[in-house]
């Protein structure tokens, strides 16, 4: 999918959660942060239904 890393990536941007590491190859891509933004990134990625 094109911009699918960019859209990922801006998120995460976006609420200033800092990256300790990006791991990829050419199926996956890895974003690796500390524990303490745990909750927040899974605020990030979890589809909200009205």
């Amino acid at each position: 999918m094109p911009n699918i890393t960019f859209s990922l990536i801006r998120r995460i941007a976006q609420k200033r959660i800092p990256l300790a590491e990006t791991i990829t190859t050419r199926t996956e891509i890895i974003f690796v942060f500390e524990q303490k933004y745990l909750a927040e990134m899974v605020d990030l990625f979890i589809v909200k239904e009205n």
